[in-house]
């Protein structure tokens, strides 16, 4: 009896790992998603913090 409530207790434990991971690779999923936006803006700002500085430099020379 005390091994089939240990086995059943078991189980319910490996479902809930599976079910634990499966949340922890869709999360690694969305943390790399984030991580290209992330990379993007980055790019984005860099390119417009340039474009500023052109715009200001244009701007002193007149």
């Amino acid at each position: 009896m005390r091994v089939k409530k240990v086995e059943s207790h078991n189980k319910s434990l490996m479902k809930k790992i599976e079910a634990d991971q499966t949340e922890i690779d869709i999360l690694k999923v969305r943390v790399a998603e984030l991580d290209e936006e992330k990379a993007r803006r980055d790019e984005q700002n860099k390119y417009f913090e340039m474009k500023n500085k052109e715009l200001e430099a244009a701007k002193a020379l007149k």
